[in-house]
């Protein structure tokens, strides 16, 4: 932004609220918390966002371990069939020659990526927790 240009206002600074039936931007300053459009719930923020974010990072280490154990890739080179791991049908297409085909199914199925996402939700939600004075001894909201 240059020099001397005011900063645009946000929602919560107009009294407006998304709604999240019909995603329609309802005021809030009248006191309604029923969307005009489709008379759904509105809230200023989603409720227990931090619980049902860690509960859904909690489903998703359930499901990734199977996901990355059981096999879901089955090849069949010369009339020989096989089941395999992510992990092993790459290396079985990259042995085979087929490195193109290993290159994208290891891009599609970064295992790696997966991991480090699954932590910084961790972290993140842990932060938020901090931040909100449930485990004063560390903060990274600079309080």
């Amino acid at each position: 932004m240059g020099a001397g240009m005011n900063d645009p206002a946000n929602a919560d600074e107009l009294g407006l609220c998304l709604c999240y039936g019909c995603g329609q931007a309802c005021e809030l300053s009248s006191g309604a918390h029923r969307c005009t459009r489709c008379g759904a719930a509105i809230h200023r923020r989603k409720a227990n966002a931090i619980t049902r974010g860690w509960a859904f990072l909690l489903a998703a280490l359930v499901f990734y371990i199977p996901a990355n154990l059981l096999p879901v890739i089955h090849t069949q080179m010369l009339g020989s069939g096989s089941e395999s791991t992510i992990g092993g049908g790459v290396l079985e297409f990259w042995e085979a020659g087929a490195w193109d085909i290993a290159l994208m199914i290891f891009i599609a199925s970064w295992v790696g990526q997966r991991v480090a996402a699954l932590r910084h939700c961790g972290w993140t939600y842990s932060a938020s927790i901090r931040c909100r004075g449930a485990m004063p001894r560390w903060t990274l909201c600079g309080g």
